[in-house]
């Protein structure tokens, strides 16, 4: 934080009140603009802000509200036209529930864009099969083809390479470590797959329906509109009901069993990433 960079540990607002800056909170009477804005003018520093997994403040209404306060502070502190004052980066692990604080003119950010960032490639796997071959033996090496392959089987997730190597170098199995990569990371994709068709299977006819139709949605869905209700009908049996009970009772099912996640104003994603890959794969 620059205020503990300079040495500073608290700063006083408003000539009276002192917010301390070793605690979490607002201490009462002070703005959420009032505190970054005495931050920036005790530090002479520009602020910048990093909110990580933005989109957990959707679900609340405190939540949005510190939303809706950063947008007030970053509005008021950089209207001037000088160089920027406040600075907010917010980042998540979904694209598609952080887009929602973007979507549309009711929410804190619209007008603003959600940029993807770019997945480790080919140069992050060269760099940790050179750095994991140093500890292993001459005839026990790594091959990068093979350790990129693996990577980009098990999602290009650093902590499921890291399993996959770890065990196959423990096993000195050098006359098949490419194979043996390249097949558990298969292994492991099938086995995440696995899991969720067996769930999906357990699911109730209309709950398939909305996670489908969830999952193959562009934009904004609304699990309630007509386009939505006439795609349910169309996958499920004849003699199951659709119509905005069952169908909001099909959706408390899927969140209790956190398949479905509904941010505070309405509007509804796939909780899973491994669910809406696999929903995706399996409508191809």
């Amino acid at each position: 934080m620059a205020a503990k960079a300079v040495g500073l540990s608290r700063i006083t607002i408003l000539g009276t009140l002192t917010l301390d800056l070793a605690t979490t909170g607002l201490p009462p009477g002070i703005t959420l603009t009032q505190a970054i804005e005495g931050l920036n003018k005790a530090t002479r520093r520009p602020v910048l802000l990093v909110i990580d997994e933005a989109q957990h403040a959707l679900t609340t209404e405190k939540g949005m509200e510190a939303m809706f306060g950063l947008k007030a502070a970053r509005d008021a502190m950089n209207g001037s036209g000088d160089a920027p004052n406040l600075m907010l980066v917010l980042t998540g692990s979904s694209r598609d529930k952080l887009a929602h604080l973007v979507m549309n003119s009711r929410m804190p950010f619209f007008g603003s864009q959600v940029t993807a960032f770019p997945l480790l490639d080919r140069s992050y796997t060269d760099a940790y099969t050179a750095s994991v071959n140093q500890a292993l033996a001459p005839d026990n090496q790594l091959v990068a083809a093979d350790v990129h392959d693996a990577f980009v089987m098990v999602g290009s997730r650093p902590e499921l390479l890291r399993q996959l190597v770890g065990a196959i170098a423990l096993a000195n199995e050098s006359p098949s470590l490419g194979t043996r990569l390249r097949e558990d990371a298969t292994l492991v994709q099938e086995r995440i797959w696995h899991d969720v068709e067996s769930d999906f299977a357990s699911l109730s006819p209309l709950q398939q329906a909305v996670v489908r139709v969830m999952a193959a949605k562009t934009g904004q869905f609304s699990p309630f509109g007509e386009n939505a209700m006439s795609a349910y009908r169309s996958l499920v049996p004849e003699h199951i009901v659709v119509n905005t009970g069952t169908v909001q009772t099909a959706i408390d099912g899927l969140r209790e069993r956190e398949i479905v996640w509904k941010e505070s104003r309405g509007a509804y994603e796939i909780e899973d990433q491994a669910w809406l890959s696999w929903l995706r794969a399996a409508q191809k």
